[in-house]
C-alpha cells in the first residue's frame, strides 16, 4: 500500500500521519529535512536556492518512497510540484514531465484548509499563499485525473476516516 496524504501547508497532514496506527513505514517531513541540510527556510532563499531546494525535495521524496516500497506519507511528489510552480514555470514543467514516469499511489487522501495558520518560524504564514498552493494541488489532481478521497473534521475523526479507507 502506497498512501499519500496531500494538501497545502498547515492542514495537519503530519499530525494525521503521526496519529495513525499502521504497520507501513511513515514518510514524514522530507522538506523539513532538506531545509535543515541547506540551513535555510524557503523564505530566506534566493531564487536559485529555491529552485535547488524544490528539486532536492522532489528527489528526496522519490528516493524515500522507493526505499520504503509500502508507506504512508504526509506529502507526495505533486505537493512539491505545486510549490515549485510558484518558484519557476520551467522547474514546474520539468518536474511535471519527470513525474509522469512515477509509479503512483494506491490511495491519495486530500486534506483541505480548515484551521487557521499558526506561526512556527518555518512554514509560510501567508493565508493567501496557502490557498494558492491548495488550489494548485487540486488543479494537479484534476489535470492528472488522480482519484482521491477528501478527509475533513476533527483530528480524531480524520484518523478514523483514514483507517476506514485503508482497511
Amino acid at each position: 500500500m502506497k498512501l499519500a496524504i496531500v494538501g497545502s501547508h498547515w492542514v495537519w497532514k503530519t499530525t494525521l500521519l503521526n496519529d495513525m496506527e499502521t504497520d507501513k513505514i511513515k514518510l514524514t517531513e522530507v522538506a523539513r529535512t532538506v531545509m535543515e541540510e541547506m540551513g535555510k527556510i524557503p523564505q530566506e532563499m534566493n531564487h536559485a536556492e529555491k529552485v535547488f531546494f524544490q528539486t532536492k525535495v522532489y528527489l528526496a521524496q522519490i528516493k524515500a518512497e522507493k526505499e520504503a516500497w509500502e508507506f504512508v506519507s504526509d506529502r507526495w511528489i505533486y505537493d512539491n510540484l505545486a510549490y515549485a510552480s510558484f518558484v519557476s514555470e520551467e522547474l514546474f514543467d520539468n518536474l511535471m514531465r519527470d513525474a509522469e514516469h512515477h509509479e503512483g499511489y494506491d490511495k491519495v487522501v486530500y486534506i483541505p484548509i480548515e484551521f487557521p495558520l499558526h506561526a512556527d518560524g518555518v512554514r509560510f504564514e501567508d493565508v493567501e499563499f496557502q490557498k494558492q498552493v491548495d488550489s494548485k494541488i487540486l488543479e494537479i489532481l484534476e489535470v492528472l485525473e488522480i482519484d482521491y478521497d477528501t478527509i475533513t473534521w476533527s483530528r480524531e475523526e480524520r484518523v478514523e476516516k483514514i483507517h476506514r479507507l485503508i482497511e
